[in-house]
């Protein structure tokens, strides 16, 4: 396993823990009805590991190739533009694509920080926030540096479903 999908792995399960605080289960075509089954499952599952893995592989190639050498499942995709970002930026990518599985399910999770406008996110307020930074601590341990210049592609963010 690289070490990009071992740090998508901890993301995707922070997801989980959100999902499960909030009692939110994410529906799937996927889905058997058995009880073991995680909030997040199936194709759903699989769209948010491939563009997280996605995202890293881009920025940080050098997490994208295993030990033995084998070339990521996800390749990277050449910088179109060189960028400065940060670890910040690159968790707030990561969430957009988050944010486009709950509009795509039409799932708006509970928060008390809403107000009732109807332009807040899908993902809002304080979840928001203790997300973002619990992704970004989780890729500041894993790249403290964050990434420079032209490691960021422009066209990182959301995938199709």
């Amino acid at each position: 396993m690289t070490k990009n999908r071992e740090l998508v792995g901890d993301l995707i399960d922070s997801v989980e823990a959100l999902l499960d605080s909030k009692g939110i289960t994410i529906p799937s075509a996927d889905r058997t009805g058995e009880k073991s089954e995680a909030r997040l499952f199936g194709m759903e599952h699989a769209f948010l590991l491939d563009g997280f893995e996605q995202i890293l592989n881009d920025i940080y190639p050098e997490g994208a190739i295993d030990e033995s050498g084998t070339e990521p499942e996800v390749a990277p995709v050449p910088a179109k533009e060189p960028l400065q970002t940060n670890n910040r930026e690159i968790a707030g990518d990561m969430l957009d694509i988050l944010e486009e599985l709950l509009d795509d399910k039409d799932i708006t999770v509970p928060s008390l920080d809403r107000e009732g406008d109807e332009t807040e996110a899908r993902l809002y307020g304080r979840e928001f926030w203790n997300l973002l930074d619990l992704f970004e601590d989780t890729l500041d341990v894993a790249y403290p540096h964050g990434a420079v210049d032209e490691d960021y592609p422009e066209s990182s963010g959301g995938m199709e479903m």
